[in-house]
This record gives C-alpha cells, structure tokens and sequence, in this order.
C-alpha cells in the first residue's frame, strides 16, 4: 500500500522550474484579416496574374452535389512572390485595400509609394468555393467564379498573419476553361465515368473518358449531368448532350455542347 501511495504521489511533484519556465513563456500570436476584391489585387505580386486561382484542379472535386478541394496534405500551394515592389494604386481602391492589409501583416519597408515585401510568400490553406455562373450567348462562354482562399503570409520562414480572402476573378472564364468544372460534374456524379487529359492533337475528339453507359444509364446520366450544370453552373445543357458512335471503328463518342468525348 505505501508503495501505491509513493508512485501516485511521485506523479505530482512538478520542479517549480519547469513552473515557471512555461509560466513565463511569452504567447505568440498572429494577425488575423479579412478581404474581399478580385483575383488580379492579390496576383500583383506574381508576373503571370493567374498565378493564384480561385481553384485547384489538382485537388478539386464534385462531392455530393459540393464543390470540395480534396486530397492534400498540408496546403494547396506555396507561392513565393517575384514582384516585391509593388506602387500603392489609389485609383484601384480593393488592390489598396489588399496593400494596406499586408502592410499591417507584414510591415514591409515603405519608400514615398513604393511598398517592398522583401521575401514574402503566400500559402494558399485552402479554397472554399462558393460558386460558379456561366453565360452562353451564341457559345461564347463567360463564367464568373467566387471563391474564400485560406491565406498565410510568411516572412521567410515565419508566419507573420492570416488573410480570410473573398474573391472574384477579374477576367471571366471562356469555354475551355469553363468546361473543366463540367468534366469535374462527370467524374463526381456516380457512373464510374472518369475524364482524361486532352489526348494527343491529332484526334478527332477533345477528351478520352474512361467507362462505358449502356442505353438506361445514358438517359440517367443526360438527366443528372444536365440538373447539375443547371444547380451548380447554372448552366443550361438541356439538348446538347448526345452519343454517337462510328460505324466503321465502333468507337463511342459523347458530345457535349460541341465538345467530343471518346470513351475508352
């Protein structure tokens, strides 16, 4: 019995250094900030302003009806900055609101207008995307996309604050571009369908598919696909998606808005 009582009470004797070592530790602690602007006030700082997208095809998703990055470890990218001067814009007032924020993050060194955010990088966390509008006139697609980006805001090695950003891209997406999120909506809608890579120039079709429909799961598959691109694209598909197949080869083809699928 004595021996129980030595080993429990042995298990609360704490040195009072080690008390006051964390009593006296100081809490660190990071700015945390909010914007909303477009794609082109954050780019600024990157030679091609379609560096930081308001998506990530790589991790991106259609999950149960929900656009989800999925998959990654840590974050979705790092993005060092190669543009570290950059000229406060009065007349751009959302791209001087997102200096002004960085400026209270990162203090960077100021000189008249001139702003200098000497080894900055922008780690995207993660992309919550909220939505995707399409416009159609005559086939010309123009597609605005709204997404908040998980930023962090690093000094070298060290994270110097956080950014919540609410954006919009500044130029619309065409119909290539926009088609991407369609192929997306075909891998994610339970037919065991699965969109590839464009395949080599010299076809006749613009993606290969993986899988196979028979007539039944057609209907089902024209119906789904075309509530989805309505619900998440808003996006009217309705009669311009159809399966044909060659005769002479026996390939199958699916083509969507004028888009040609070659199933494989």
């Amino acid at each position: 019995m004595k021996k129980i009582i030595y080993i429990l009470s042995s298990l609360f004797i704490i040195p009072t250094s080690a008390i006051m070592s964390v009593s006296c530790d100081p809490l660190i602690s990071i700015a945390s900030k909010s914007f909303t602007g477009f794609t082109n006030d954050i780019n600024i700082f990157f030679k091609d302003n379609e560096t930081i997208k308001l998506y990530n095809l790589e991790y991106l998703e259609f999950i149960n009806d929900s656009w989800e990055h999925n998959g990654f470890e840590s974050s979705l990218s790092s993005n060092k900055i190669a543009n570290n001067k950059v000229e406060l814009d009065l007349d751009n007032p959302t791209e001087a609101e997102f200096i002004k924020i960085l400026t209270e993050i990162y203090n960077p060194s100021i000189i008249e207008n001139s702003y200098y955010f000497t080894g900055m990088t922008i780690i995207v966390e993660n992309i919550f995307l909220n939505s995707i509008v399409v416009k159609n006139v005559d086939g010309a697609y123009s597609t605005k996309v709204e997404s908040d980006l998980a930023l962090t805001i690093k000094k070298g090695w060290k994270d110097q604050g956080k950014v919540l950003a609410s954006l919009t891209n500044s130029n619309p997406l065409n119909k290539s571009e926009t088609f991407n999120f369609i192929n997306k909506i075909i891998d994610g809608i339970n037919f065991r369908l699965k969109v590839l890579e464009k395949q080599n120039e010299k076809g006749d079709w613009d993606y290969e598919i993986e899988g196979t429909l028979n007539e039944d799961q057609k209907k089902a598959f024209i119906s789904k696909l075309t509530w989805s691109a309505k619900t998440k694209l808003s996006l009217d598909l309705t009669g311009k998606i159809t399966f044909e197949k060659n005769s002479s080869t026996q390939e199958e083809f699916m083509i969507i808005d004028g888009f040609r699928y070659k199933f494989i």
